[in-house]
C-alpha cells in the first residue's frame, strides 16, 4: 500500500521540522512549502492526500489552497488540516467554506498537536469528518458518543472512564487522564510504550487477543484484567484501536492460594522472563514490587536506591511506590542509615519487624511526611555484582506477620529480578545511546552530514531533508556537489580538499552558498571534523552546517548602520545626504525601494506626506513619475498610517495584510512587504522612511525592525543635530555681535589673572591689543597703589563665588582709567574654574561728579557772597554818602577834595566789583551793554591785580589810548580779571605777565 501524501504549508521552520520528521515517522510521504504560492504549484503537480495549512498565511491563502486541493482533478476532497496559531484571524472569513469542514489543530501546543497528529495518521481516516468505526457506537457511555464526533482528543480528556489508543507495535499513542490514573501513571510515561506491559502475565493473552482482532470490536462483555498495579479494571474494546477501562471490584485472593508452590515458580518465572527482557528499571521494579506485594498480601511497598552524589553514594530515594499514600511516599529521601530500611541497606541484612513501634530503628518521619501509618516491615537489600544499591520494602502484612518464608521467598525473586540485570542494563544503554545520537541528529536545527573519503553522504539529518525537499532515500549514497549544488563533478573551490581533512586529518571551517528552496540563497558555516579512522586512513568526517544566513544579513545592517553614522557624522547638509543614506539601508535591508517622506501642513490643519528622496533597486519603478506618490493627504485612506506613526509604532507585514484601501495603493506600486519607520525630530513627528519588497512577500524579523530603526534613528539624530547647529551659529552671530559692540568691557579670566577672552571694549579701555591682553594678567594693569585692594577681589571672587566694585587701571599711555567690574565664576569645558568679568569704563563719569561737585561748591561760595555782597554794598554807600558830604562842607580846601576824591573813586571801584559777584551768583542784576573805551577797564583791571598779585611777578602793559567796544564793563573787567589769574596759577614760581 502507497505511503499517505501530505502537504504542509507553513512559514515556520522549526514547527515544519517537527511536523515532518513526527509524519514520516508515522510511514507517511511529506511535501512542505514555505508560501502560498509554492503551495499551489505543488497541488498542481501532485494533488496530495491530505493538506495541512497555517492559518498564519492568512485567510484568503487558507482558502486558495483550500480550493486547489478540492479542485484539483482526481482529487476527490482533500481532507484540509488547519493550523491555528496565536495571531490566527478570527473574522467572519475564517468560517465560510471551505474552511468550516476542516480540522482546526492548535499548533501553539507542541505537545498536544504531536498527538493528534498522530491519531489523525494512525487512523487513516478522513481528516474533515468522524472517524470510521467498523460497527455502530456500543453503550451508552460519553466515550462512546465522543467517538461519534470529529476527532478532538480534548473530549476525552474530563472522562472519568479511561480511553488509550494504541498504535503500530500496539504502542500507546493516547491516554486520557482517567486512564493515566487507573494504571498509575503519568500520561507522559504511557505515551510511546506497548499497552501489554501495563497488565500482568496472566492478562497480557486477553490484551493481545484485543490487539490482535481476534477479539470483538465493541462487545458487550468486559474482560477483568490485572494491571501492573495489582489493580483489577473491566476493559473493552471500542474500536481496533481504541480501549475503554473502568475499574472494577476488587476481589480478596486467600493467602494459601498465593503460596502454593506453582503461583511461586510462575511468579519466579515472570520475573525471570521480565529480568532477561530489555525492559528498563522503571518498568521491571515496579512489576517486583507488584509481585512481592500480591504474594506476600501486604498493603503497600516501596523501592528505595541509593542516589549517587559526587561519584560516591549517598542518600536513599524512595523511586517506586505501590499502594496507599503511594503518589505522597515517591520521592521522599532518608539519609543514609536512617530508618529500617536504612539499616537494612548499610549493612547489607534483610531484616523482619511485625512491630516497627517497639523498634529503635523505624524512622517515623516518612510516614509523617506522607500520612501513612506503618506496623509492620520486611526488607532486603537489592543487589547487583555484590554490589548493594537498593532496599525492597514490603509494609503492614493483612493477615498475620511476616515470616522467615515470605522472606526466603521475596529473596529468591529480587535475586531474580536483578540476576542478569546490569547486562541488560548496559544493551539498553547502548541502544539508548545509539538513539539518543541519531535522535540529537535529528533534532538539532542545524544541517548534519556525514561524508564518506569518496565524498558520498552516508548519513543525512532530517535539518538536511527539510532544506532539501528530499526523502533520506534520494540523499543517503550520492555525492554531496550532486545533492547539495547539482554537479556532476567535484567543486573547484571544494573546501575538503583546501582544509585537507581525509589527507592530514585537519578541522577545516569556511562559509559556503546553497540555493534555497523559496529561490533565496541561504549562507552556512560547515565545520569538519575527521570521524571513522581505520588503519591510519580516514574514512569518513562529521559536517556541521550552522546556518548564518540570519547573522550574516544582520551583520549587513550593522555594517549598513555604521555606515550611515559615519556619512552623516561628516557634518555637510544632512538633507543632501539622505539619498545616499536611503541607498545603504535599502540594500541591507534587501528591499527594492527605500524612501522618506516628510509631514507637511497644506495651509490648514490637514496633513501632507510628501516625497524628499528614495532608492529603487535596479527595474523598480520610482515613486517619483506619480504625482500622487509624490505628495498624498493621509486622510485619503492612510489616517491609520498617521496615528500610529504619531504613537511611534512601525507599520510593516505583508500587502495581502494591509486594509483594502492602503493595500490598493501598495499593489499598485507592486509592494508585497512593507516596513514603515516613523521619524521624529525633538519629539515631532516629522515623518516616515519606508521599505518596499516588490519581489517577495518575505516580512522582515523583529531584530532586522529593530537594526532598521536604529539606522532611522540615526537619521532623526543627524536633523536634530543640524538643527541645533543652525540654531547654534545664529546664536553665536548673536553673540559676536554683542560681543564686538558692547560699550563695556566684556573679558574671562583665570584664577590667576591671566586673560583668557576680551572683547573690544577691553582694547579701547586698555590701549593694548588683544593679542598682547591674551599674554597679560590683570595684575599688570592695576597700579601698585590699588593691588591690595585687588587680591581682596580675587579672595571675594574664591569665596562668594562673585565680586563687584570699583578699581584704577593703567592704560597704555599712563592713563589711570577708573572701572566699576562685576565678576562671577564659570566652569571651563576642562572643568576648571574661570572668571566671568562685566566692566564700564566710569572715568568720564567720575570727572563730571566732581565738576558738579565744584559747582554745587561754587553755587554755595556765590550764595554767601550774595549775602555778603548786599552788606558790603551797604557799608560802601555809607561811605560814598560821607565822602560826598565833606566834599561839600571842604570844597574850598584843596587836599581835602583829593582825598576825598581817592576815597570816591576806591568806594565805587568796590561797588563795580560787588556788583560781578552778584552777577557771577546770578543774584545780581544784568546790566545793559553800551559803549565803551576798553583801555579804560583795561588800566581799572591792572590797577586792581598790581595791588593784589605777589611782587615775584612783574606786570607790563600795553595798550593804545582809545579803543571803542560795544560791551558790559563789568562783565568785561571780569573776563580779564580771570585771565590774569590764570596766568599767575600757572606760573607758581613767579614770572612776566604781559
Amino acid at each position: 500500500m502507497a505511503p499517505v501524501d501530505i502537504l504542509i504549508v507553513e512559514s515556520d521552520t522549526s514547527l515544519l521540522l517537527m511536523l515532518r520528521d513526527l509524519l514520516a515517522r508515522e510511514g507517511a510521504q511529506v511535501r512542505t512549502a514555505a508560501d502560498t504560492k509554492t503551495g499551489i504549484e505543488a497541488i498542481r503537480n501532485q494533488a496530495p492526500d491530505a493538506l495541512f495549512v497555517s492559518l498564519d498565511l492568512g485567510c484568503g491563502s487558507a482558502h486558495q489552497l483550500a480550493e486547489a486541493a478540492c479542485g484539483t482533478e482526481g482529487s476527490h476532497g482533500v481532507p484540509v488540516v488547519l493550523l491555528a496559531g496565536e495571531h490566527t484571524e478570527t473574522g467572519p472569513a475564517a468560517l465560510e467554506a471551505p474552511l468550516s469542514g476542516c480540522v482546526r489543530l492548535d499548533k501553539t501546543d507542541p505537545e498536544t498537536l504531536s498527538r493528534d497528529v498522530r491519531l489523525l495518521v494512525r487512523r487513516f481516516m478522513p481528516l474533515s469528518g468522524p472517524p470510521p468505526r467498523s460497527s455502530p457506537p456500543v453503550g451508552d457511555g460519553v466515550a462512546e458518543e465522543a467517538l461519534g464526533r470529529p476527532i478532538s482528543l480534548c473530549v476525552f480528556d474530563d472522562l472519568d472512564e479511561g480511553v488509550i489508543m494504541v498504535g503500530g507495535g500496539s504502542r500507546v499513542i493516547y491516554a486520557n487522564p482517567a486512564a493515566a490514573r487507573l494504571l498509575e501513571r503519568k500520561a507522559a510515561d504511557l505515551i510511546g510504550h506497548p499497552l501489554t506491559i501495563q497488565f500482568s502475565s496472566s492478562s497480557r493473552e486477553a490484551v493481545c487477543e484485543m490487539l490482535e482482532g481476534t477479539a470483538s470490536t465493541g462487545s458487550e462483555r468486559d474482560l477483568h484484567l490485572v494491571t501492573i498495579g495489582g489493580r483489577t479494571l473491566d476493559v473493552r474494546l471500542l474500536q481496533p484501536d481504541i480501549f475503554l477501562l473502568r475499574e472494577a471490584p476488587r476481589t480478596a485472593t486467600h493467602p494459601e492460594e498465593q503460596t502454593t508452590k506453582e503461583q511461586e515458580l510462575s511468579l519466579l518465572s515472570e520475573i525471570l522472563d521480565h529480568a532477561r527482557s530489555s525492559l528498563p528499571e522503571e518498568a521491571i521494579f515496579p512489576f517486583l514490587l507488584e509481585k512481592s506485594i500480591e504474594i506476600t498480601n501486604a498493603e503497600a511497598g516501596t523501592v528505595a536506591l541509593l542516589e549517587v552524589e559526587n561519584g560516591e553514594r549517598g542518600h536513599l530515594a524512595f523511586r517506586y511506590a505501590l499502594g496507599e499514600q503511594a503518589e505522597s511516599i515517591r520521592g521522599i529521601y532518608i539519609p543514609r542509615g536512617q530508618g529500617i530500611i536504612g539499616w537494612c541497606v548499610s549493612n547489607d541484612e534483610p531484616v523482619i519487624v511485625n512491630d516497627v513501634l517497639n523498634d529503635q530503628r523505624f524512622f517515623p518521619w516518612v510516614d509523617q511526611m506522607s500520612g501513612f501509618r506503618t506496623q509492620s516491615i520486611l526488607c532486603l537489600p537489592i543487589r547487583s555484582e555484590g554490589e548493594v544499591f537498593g532496599a525492597l520494602e514490603i509494609v503492614n502484612k493483612q493477615a498475620g506477620d511476616f515470616t522467615r518464608k515470605d522472606l526466603d521467598l521475596l529473596q529468591t525473586l529480587a535475586d531474580a529480578a536483578t540476576f542478569n540485570m546490569k547486562t541488560a542494563l548496559i544493551q539498553q544503554r547502548l541502544v539508548s545511546q545509539r538513539d539518543y545520537y541519531s535522535g540529537i541528529m535529528d533534532s538539532v536545527s542545524e544541517g548534519v552530514m556525514i561524508l564518506r573519503r569518496d565524498h558520498r553522504i552516508a548519513d543525512i539529518n532530517q535539518f538536511f531533508m527539510m532544506f532539501l525537499n528530499l526523502e533520506r532515500s534520494e540523499i543517503i549514497g550520492k555525492t554531496c556537489h550532486f545533492v547539495l549544488k547539482g554537479r556532476d563533478a567535484p567543486c573547484d573551490d571544494c573546501f575538503l580538499k583546501r582544509f585537507r581533512i581525509f589527507e592530514e586529518g585537519k578541522d577545516g571551517s569556511t562559509i559556503v552558498e546553497l540555493p534555497a528552496l523559496d529561490g533565496d540563497v541561504a549562507r552556512f558555516r560547515v565545520t569538519g571534523t575527521p570521524l571513522e579512522v581505520r588503519d591510519e586512513i580516514i574514512n569518513s568526517t562529521i559536517l556541521t552546517f550552522h546556518d548564518v544566513t540570519r547573522i550574516h544579513r544582520l551583520h549587513d545592517y550593522l555594517h549598513a548602520s555604521a555606515s550611515v553614522a559615519s556619512l552623516l557624522l561628516k557634518g555637510q547638509d544632512i538633507r543632501g545626504l539622505v539619498g545616499e543614506t536611503l541607498e545603504i539601508m535599502g540594500r541591507a535591508a534587501g528591499a527594492s525601494r527605500c524612501y522618506w517622506y516628510e509631514n507637511r501642513r497644506n495651509g490648514g490643519d490637514d496633513e501632507h506626506m510628501v516625497l524628499q528622496a528614495e532608492w529603487c533597486a535596479p527595474g523598480i519603478d520610482s515613486l517619483q513619475e506619480s504625482d500622487t506618490s509624490r505628495r498624498r493627504s493621509y486622510a485619503d485612506g492612510f489616517s491609520r498610517w498617521l496615528n500610529a506613526f504619531s504613537q511611534g509604532k512601525i507599520l510593516e507585514g505583508r500587502t495581502v495584510d494591509f486594509p483594502e484601501e492602503e493595500r490598493s495603493v501598495l499593489e499598485s506600486r507592486r509592494v508585497q512587504a512593507a516596513l514603515l519607520i516613523p521619524l521624529f525630530v525633538r519629539e515631532r513627528l516629522q515623518g516616515f522612511i519606508g521599505f518596499d519588497n516588490c519581489t517577495g512577500a518575505r516580512p522582515w524579523q523583529e531584530a532586522e525592525i529593530n537594526l532598521l530603526q536604529t539606522t532611522a534613528n540615526l537619521l532623526s539624530k543627524a536633523f536634530e543635530h543640524d538643527q541645533s547647529l543652525k540654531a547654534l551659529r545664529e546664536s553665536e552671530a548673536r553673540y559676536r555681535d554683542i560681543n564686538e559692540n558692547i560699550y563695556d568691557a566684556w573679558y574671562l579670566h583665570d584664577m590667576d589673572g591671566r586673560f583668557l577672552e576680551v572683547n573690544p571694549a577691553v582694547e579701547r579701555s586698555a590701549g593694548y591689543s588683544e593679542e598682547e591682553l591674551l599674554q597679560m594678567r590683570i595684575q599688570e594693569l592695576i597700579p601698585p597703589g590699588f593691588r591690595p585692594q585687588f587680591d581682596r577681589y580675587l579672595r571675594d571672587l574664591r569665596d562668594k563665588g562673585v565680586a563687584e566694585g570699583v578699581i584704577r587701571i593703567r592704560a597704555k599711555n599712563g592713563d589711570q582709567r577708573v572701572m566699576e567690574y562685576r565678576n562671577w565664576i564659570v566652569q571651563q569645558a576642562d572643568g576648571s574654574p574661570a572668571s566671568r568679568g562685566l566692566v564700564r569704563d566710569i572715568t568720564e563719569r567720575m570727572n563730571l561728579k566732581s565738576q558738579l561737585k565744584h559747582a554745587q561748591r561754587m553755587e554755595s561760595i556765590g550764595t554767601i557772597a550774595t549775602g555778603i555782597s548786599h552788606n558790603f554794598r551797604n557799608l560802601l554807600a555809607g561811605i560814598m554818602t560821607n565822602c560826598q558830604l565833606i566834599q561839600m562842607k571842604y570844597r574850598h580846601i584843596p587836599e581835602v577834595d583829593r582825598y576825598t576824591g581817592e576815597i570816591f573813586k576806591l568806594t565805587r571801584a568796590g561797588s563795580d566789583l560787588i556788583k560781578n559777584l552778584l552777577q557771577f551768583s546770578r543774584k545780581g542784576s544784568t546790566e545793559s551793554r553800551s559803549v565803551i573805551n576798553l583801555p579804560d577797564v583795561l588800566a581799572e583791571t591792572h590797577h586792581l591785580i598790581s595791588r593784589s598779585f605777589d611782587k615775584r611777578f612783574d606786570i607790563r602793559t600795553s595798550w593804545p589810548e582809545l579803543l571803542p567796544v560795544y560791551a558790559e564793563p563789568s562783565s568785561l573787567s571780569q573776563v580779564f580779571m580771570n585771565l590774569c589769574t590764570n596766568a599767575r596759577d600757572a606760573m607758581p614760581e613767579g614770572g612776566t605777565l604781559t
